[in-house]
């Protein structure tokens, strides 16, 4: 007499990849997500309050591309820049107010002109 196995069915829960950029762009709001990390005029701030590259160590304040740059760094290391900072940024810059700039003149103009609102607003609609 042979037995018949019925093969096991295992239920795998759906995996959802997020583009690189959504992840860099989430990673900015939550590090900006406190208005005492933001700044305006510099990338980054050191403790002192002088300018120092956003994947610095001592970096406790970013602007918006800072806080970009930082995150895209978390995530793939500074590749002068890498893609997925180009693409992040772009997407950013397309839900601010269209001054004619570029993308990252368009972003700091936010940034530096319209503050820590318009920034966060802007990231919010960026990665949803």
């Amino acid at each position: 007499m042979s037995v018949v196995l019925e093969p096991e069915v295992i239920e795998t829960p759906e995996v959802v990849v997020e583009p690189e950029e959504i992840v860099i762009l989430k990673k900015a709001y939550d590090l900006l997500s406190d208005p005492e990390k933001w700044c305006q005029n510099h990338d980054a701030l050191n403790e002192e309050g002088v300018y120092t590259h956003p994947w610095s160590d001592g970096a406790v304040q970013w602007c918006a591309i800072g806080a970009v740059a930082w995150a895209s760094e978390e995530m793939s290391g500074w590749i002068n820049p890498p893609e997925g900072f180009r693409r992040a940024t772009a997407r950013l810059s397309a839900q601010l107010p269209d001054t004619g700039a570029r993308n990252l003149n368009r972003i700091t103009d936010a940034n530096d002109e319209g503050g820590y609102s318009v920034i966060m607003s802007a990231l919010r609609k960026a990665i949803t």
